[in-house]
């Protein structure tokens, strides 16, 4: 898999069993968000969304 330089959002309220690459996988209900390793390794990355430490802005 060839690395990703941009990642498009998607919001869901769950992230699917098969992360698609370049997907940014957002959900505000879990406060979650998933994509695949950027570096093109195809390892799935979780990140939790808290305020203190990581969020997201949709802007419009």
């Amino acid at each position: 898999m060839p690395p990703v330089d941009r990642l498009q959002p998607r919001f869901v309220d769950y992230i699917p069993d098969d992360v698609e690459a370049g997907v940014l996988y957002v959900s505000q209900r879990f406060s979650t968000a998933a994509h695949l390793c950027c570096c093109g390794c195809g390892r799935e990355v979780v990140t939790p969304l808290n305020p203190a430490k990581w969020s997201t802005v949709e802007l419009v």
